[in-house]
């Protein structure tokens, strides 16, 4: 059995780059001109005699697509027949491009895309007609990946709706080909990405100038509480129950805005780019807190799970050795600078 090419496989060069199909002609061998061929794994034998489809040899029809003709496991053939063998395994595409999305930033991608055919007869159609199927189904996927970002502002574009994207590529549909994955990262507009940088910072300043001072009006209203409460002896049980739980009330309000400005500031902090263990660094006025109250660590890991897509980073350093550090660091800092 010779081995040869389509006379135009010119026009197919990503399929042939890639060597998923190889045609072949059948030979006589010791004199015989009819010889029993029997399927390989890995691929599908396409066989055509003097230019017409006879049969697909393939050892198993699993993963082939429903509009796929059924095939067998060995045929008898003459010398001349044909045979294209079509490679079953999976190949990956790699790629990568700039976008526009819908409000004029400009994000750039990567991406890998894993598949296989599962229509060889649509495959080697496309191939015969020097249309490229390989290349065919990468300019689908890119065209979708643009369509997708013209479709959506920056903000709003989601890695893992490429993979979506990839399979609505309409190119793709009738070369036979079967996207079994895509994974794609974003690399997010540089402008876009320093004008959420300023945003979050000074909303973080925001934040913890509006706590503060609420905090203040709280512990001030806490302490004249707490000032009646120890110089008014005449009060009867019952005043002196009722004046105690109001400044229970009060000092719980002040751990839940405590809480909320620490969980915020953690939220946005996180989204800026620090790890936990540096928003404590930079601001050490919450480490004592989160030590004597060790409830709060839980219900900051808890929001960053809620908000993160990916595994968040979470507290997982003893803040109490972050104090305790916090000294020595400060020891070698005046060190360095005489």
């Amino acid at each position: 059995m010779s081995s040869s090419y389509n006379s135009n496989q010119g026009s197919n060069v990503l399929t042939n780059y890639y060597n998923m199909i190889i045609r072949k002609t059948v030979e006589p061998v010791f004199g015989f001109f009819d010889r029993t061929v029997l399927a390989v794994e890995g691929f599908s034998m396409e066989v055509y005699r003097d230019g017409r489809f006879i049969c697909s040899l393939r050892t198993t029809d699993q993963g082939m697509g429903q509009d796929t003709p059924q095939s067998i496991g060995e045929a008898k053939l003459r010398s001349g027949d044909v045979i294209h063998y079509v490679n079953l395994g999976p190949q990956e595409l790699q790629l990568s491009a700039r976008l526009t999305t819908k409000d004029r930033y400009n994000p750039s991608y990567t991406a890998t895309v894993m598949l296989r055919i599962n229509n060889p007869q649509a495959f080697l159609q496309c191939y015969v007609q020097n249309l490229d199927p390989l290349g065919l189904m990468k300019r689908g996927i890119e065209e979708a990946f643009q369509r997708y970002a013209r479709e959506n502002d920056h903000d709003r574009i989601k890695e893992r709706d490429f993979e979506y994207a990839a399979n609505k590529n309409m190119k793709g549909r009738r070369t036979g080909l079967w996207i079994i994955r895509t994974h794609a990262m974003i690399n997010w507009d540089a402008q876009r990405q320093q004008m959420l940088a300023i945003e979050r910072q000074a909303e973080i300043q925001k934040t913890k100038v509006r706590t503060q001072a609420d905090i203040q009006s709280l512990e001030a209203m806490y302490n004249r509480q707490e000032k009646s409460r120890d110089t008014d002896f005449s009060l009867g049980e019952n005043a002196k129950k009722q004046s105690f739980q109001r400044g229970e009330k009060l000092n719980e309000r002040i751990v839940s805005e405590m809480e909320n400005y620490i969980i915020s500031l953690f939220v946005m902090e996180i989204e800026t780019g620090f790890t936990p263990t540096q928003i404590l660094q930079r601001h050490p006025e919450i480490a004592g807190f989160i030590n004597t109250h060790p409830e709060i660590k839980q219900l900051i890991n808890g929001r960053l799970q809620q908000r993160s897509s990916q595994q968040p980073r979470l507290i997982d350093q003893n803040v109490t050795d972050i104090n305790q550090n916090r000294p020595n660091q400060r020891q070698r800092n005046d060190g360095s600078s005489h």
